[in-house]
């Protein structure tokens, strides 16, 4: 129980801190499959965003990912 709980406090910091692998693990380690898919996808567009040259297209892949970061810290609040 004791360790649920470490995680679910780690999970919540790392989003705070937008460290999204981290959140991505801990959602996993907490058997979340569908924060933890969500991260991996937000992820996995963020990494192709920053091997692209900055443009209109990456600026809105950015904007999405942070409303999409705004909702996850909504729903872990109202989950918590």
């Amino acid at each position: 129980m004791e360790t649920e709980a470490m995680w679910k406090t780690l999970s919540r910091l790392a989003l705070e801190a937008r460290q999204l692998h981290i959140a991505e693990r801990c959602f996993a380690a907490l058997g979340d499959v569908s924060k933890s898919k969500a991260l991996r996808q937000i992820n996995k567009i963020a990494e192709q965003s920053a091997e692209e040259m900055v443009s209109l297209t990456a600026l809105t892949e950015y904007r999405f990912i942070h409303q999409v970061l705004i909702v996850l810290s909504r729903i872990f609040r109202l989950s918590s």
